[in-house]
């Protein structure tokens, strides 16, 4: 029988590279797992079936972007609603108080991993090179 999956288990950066460039919408990658994977330094076949393949990992980010986009999309719905101000304010407080430390700072995510933007920016300023940076900042080969 194979390993049980550990939700408490970090990813490996690797992982976190390609979830990175496949999902995030400014990346040339976003959407396409091919592309992706081979930037995140996987092999042709592993990128070529990894949707297919569909590790626990890689189906538990998917699902946790569709959620994190029906919240956005549930959001919008309480910002536009004008019956219920305290819940307007409440969310108007909340998204400032996120948003503003997302721009000011990195974000490390209740896991350990950087947030998707902390990663890419990390991976442009290694040069794309076999250089990868640690979620606490070291870098290492």
């Amino acid at each position: 029988m194979g390993k049980k999956f550990d939700k408490n288990e970090k990813l490996d950066p690797q992982k976190l590279s390609f979830l990175a460039f496949y999902l995030d919408i400014n990346s040339d990658t976003f959407g396409n797992a091919l592309q992706s994977g081979l930037k995140a330094k996987y092999s042709q076949e592993y990128s070529e079936n990894i949707t297919s393949s569909m590790p626990k990992w890689l189906a538990e980010n998917i699902g946790n972007t569709k959620l994190l986009n029906k919240a956005v999309r549930n959001l919008d719905k309480f910002l536009d609603d004008n019956k219920n101000k305290k819940i307007q304010a409440d969310i108007t407080k909340f998204v400032a108080k996120t948003l503003g430390r997302d721009k000011f700072g990195d974000r490390i995510t209740v896991d350990g991993a950087l947030t998707v933007s902390t990663l890419l920016n990390n991976l442009k300023e290694d040069g794309e090179t076999n250089t990868r940076t640690k979620g606490d900042g070291e870098k290492t080969t």
